[in-house]
């Protein structure tokens, strides 16, 4: 769990957490469908469920690069089900 001690939210950290989820999704919409993004003062808590481990660190490296973070809280779980529900829609596996 991840608490900020202020409920104050910046316009800043608004748009931040817009431009994070952006680049994620660009990357990859599927894979990162199912994360949300927020900040506080350029701190990054990225939070959610993704399919593997593969993708929870490449979520962590790409926010911590962009623009404006400072920092990054991972608090994404992996989901193997999940990668298996994805696949069976998409190929019928």
């Amino acid at each position: 769990m991840v608490a900020f001690r202020s409920q104050q939210h910046y316009p800043e950290d608004q748009q931040l957490e817009h431009r994070v989820l952006a680049g994620l999704r660009a990357v990859d919409p599927v894979r990162f469908r199912n994360v949300s993004v927020s900040s506080r003062r350029g701190v990054v808590v990225l939070i959610g469920t993704v399919t593997t481990p593969d993708a929870k660190s490449f979520g962590f490296h790409t926010a911590l690069s962009l623009p404006g973070v400072e920092s990054v809280i991972d608090a994404l779980q992996v989901d193997r089900p999940q990668l298996d529900r994805v696949l069976t829609r998409a190929y019928g596996v």
